[in-house]
């Protein structure tokens, strides 16, 4: 069944209450001379960090990169010759 709020007032431009937001898809890819771009559609009045980590099963996760959405693609440059294997994540806050 389709879930249905009302809100008291128009805001927009801005996030609802109440109302979870999309979960952001990476994109990443790799430019003419190799290095990726991990980028994700922001949106706006949330904030986003970027994190990665060499190991998925003991590795500590570190911040690349934390930004606030402005409704256009973030993104963040990678030297993939840095380590063997990386994994990404990003965390909505």
């Amino acid at each position: 069944p389709l879930r249905r709020q009302l809100l008291p007032s128009p805001t927009p431009l801005v996030g609802n209450s109440g109302v979870p937001p999309e979960r952001p898809v990476l994109a990443i890819t790799p430019d003419a001379n190799g290095i990726l771009r991990v980028g994700w559609f922001g949106l706006r009045g949330l904030r986003y960090r970027l994190q990665a980590t060499e190991d998925l099963g003991s590795g500590p996760w570190v911040d690349l990169l934390s930004v606030e959405g402005g409704g256009s693609t973030q993104s963040h440059l990678e030297n993939p010759q840095s380590a063997p294997a990386k994994f990404y994540r990003l965390l909505v806050e």
